[in-house]
């Protein structure tokens, strides 16, 4: 695929700083590769096969799944030449009705649009290898092979809460992202008390004095309509000053919150985040931005479970993408 930018020099320099620099405000960050690559196109043909999936979907709605060779995208920029962008960097493509320009999402958030030139899209599926015709494509998502889809339930504001300022509105649901406002989503799955899971989480911008993001467990079978009951084990991601200082990462118990980070955090309005949950059979482990916490004894007191996230308070917009199960 050959893209055509739109942007400037200056803009796509500013990008590839943004992507090289991207974690954990208060920690060190391990070092990055960029997103975006300098090397010529042809070397991408040398490169080994990305265990990757494309999820397509198609102008009739239909959507087809598989597992593909292709390692990278290549883009024609005025000002840089010819690059390269990874595959596994990449989160989504979306085309335009007519299908003379696209928008690349990166996995960190950044987006670029360009103007897409013809590829053969090939694709391993449960029926065999198919071409998928790209002039017929509407959007494009990338997903790691192995790794599991997540449905979600919208749920309503919980009836017993009693919170009494405004309820937000309802989450918004797209392919690879869910952004909430409020009012929290559930995964139609139910998993096993050994989960592992992992996601990018965001926060658009600081618009409280306080705030955060809950990623519950909740016990099969409880009522959506409802607060997750007390037995339901939470990870929560937030700050307590406007300024995003004093931030934490806590796992919630009933009445017992587990501090995870000794020193607090900077949580930073727009900076995506790397948050990964794994159960172990006597503890639980949390990494953020590669930097991992355990709570040993932490397990959960139930068999099998629902994902809930909710973003709190209400004034604040979440953004958690790239949701998959391992």
């Amino acid at each position: 695929m050959k893209l055509c930018l739109n942007v400037s020099a200056l803009a796509l320099l500013a990008s590839v700083m943004l992507l090289m620099t991207a974690g954990c405000a208060s920690q060190p960050c391990p070092p990055r590769s960029n997103f975006v690559s300098g090397k010529p196109a042809a070397d991408a043909e040398k490169v080994k096969p990305s265990p990757l999936q494309l999820i397509v979907s198609l102008t009739d709605g239909t959507r087809v799944i598989g597992e593909t060779k292709l390692t990278s995208l290549s883009l024609q920029s005025a000002a840089l030449g010819k690059v390269v962008i990874p595959l596994e960097k990449i989160r989504a493509v979306k085309f335009s009705a007519n299908h003379e320009s696209a928008i690349v999402s990166l996995q960190n958030g950044d987006k670029v649009q360009g103007i897409p030139g013809s590829i053969s899209l090939s694709l391993k599926t449960l029926l065999g290898e198919v071409t998928v015709p790209l002039e017929h494509t509407t959007e494009i998502v990338i997903q790691h092979s192995g790794r599991r889809l997540v449905e979600w339930n919208l749920l309503p504001f919980p009836r017993n809460s009693d919170w009494p300022g405004p309820q937000g509105e309802p989450a918004t649901v797209v392919p690879n992202e869910v952004v909430l406002r409020g009012q929290p989503v559930r995964t139609k799955q139910t998993y096993p008390a050994t989960l592992s899971f992992e996601c990018d989480v965001t926060l658009e911008k600081l618009a409280i004095n306080n705030g955060c993001l809950w990623i519950a467990l909740v016990p099969e079978g409880s009522d959506p309509n409802l607060n997750w009951p007390a037995e339901s084990v939470v990870v929560e991601l937030g700050y307590n000053q406007i300024n995003g200082r004093d931030g934490h990462l806590n796992i919630n118990h009933g009445p017992t919150a587990i501090r995870l980070n000794d020193t607090p955090l900077v949580l930073e309005g727009g900076k995506p985040y790397r948050l990964s949950v794994k159960l172990l059979p006597d503890r639980m482990r949390v990494t953020l931005n590669g930097q991992a916490f355990e709570a040993k004894g932490m397990t959960l007191p139930f068999k099998a479970c629902h994902i809930q996230l909710m973003g709190w308070q209400p004034a604040n917009t979440w953004h958690v993408r790239n949701f998959t199960m391992l």
